[in-house]
């Protein structure tokens, strides 16, 4: 669910765990704009929040250190490639989850970058439909896609990265 990046697993897993029932826990822990309720629903400062405290180890809170890191390993081991990595310098090390639904893609991460790390959410939509579904990339995907794509360009120009020219995955 995090490294191949599966929204049938992720919806199971979801249902595993009782979805709408953690919300309470998510509100508690800081996470205020999230619900697992159907539909789901977050914001940007929340997934900033979660790359944050799982860069630093507290995600989990105390004692949970160890897996909060094993979680972030998962992360920068993140196969599903075609959005914000596509605007960075080949090689360059990121946490990130990506994240479609239909009208909706979404790439958020943390970029190991020379000057530090660049913390980077887009969370974007609605686009017109048949969009999106990194399963089945069609050329509505590619526009959303390569938006996100261009928004961790400049990004990462504006930090003093300097221009990144298109990459084709």
């Amino acid at each position: 669910m995090i490294v191949a990046s599966d929204n049938p697993c992720g919806i199971w897993g979801l249902g595993a765990v009782g979805a709408k029932g953690l919300d309470a826990s998510l509100t508690r822990d800081g996470f205020t704009g999230t619900t697992l309720a159907s539909p789901q629903q977050t914001t940007a400062a929340d997934v900033a929040r979660f790359f944050e405290r799982a860069r630093d180890g507290t995600l989990l809170g105390p004692g949970g250190e160890a897996a909060t890191a094993e979680l972030y390993g998962l992360l920068r081991a993140q196969q599903v490639n075609d959005r914000l990595p596509l605007g960075l310098p080949a090689g360059t090390p990121l946490a990130h989850k990506t994240g479609d639904r239909v009208h909706w893609a979404h790439d958020a991460g943390i970029v190991t970058a020379p000057g530090g790390d660049m913390l980077l959410v887009v969370l974007s939509g609605p686009w017109a439909a048949p969009c999106c579904d990194a399963d089945h990339p069609r050329p509505s995907e590619e526009r959303a896609f390569g938006a996100i794509a261009e928004l961790a360009r400049r990004a990462w120009a504006a930090a003093g990265g300097g221009p990144v020219g298109w990459r084709s995955c």
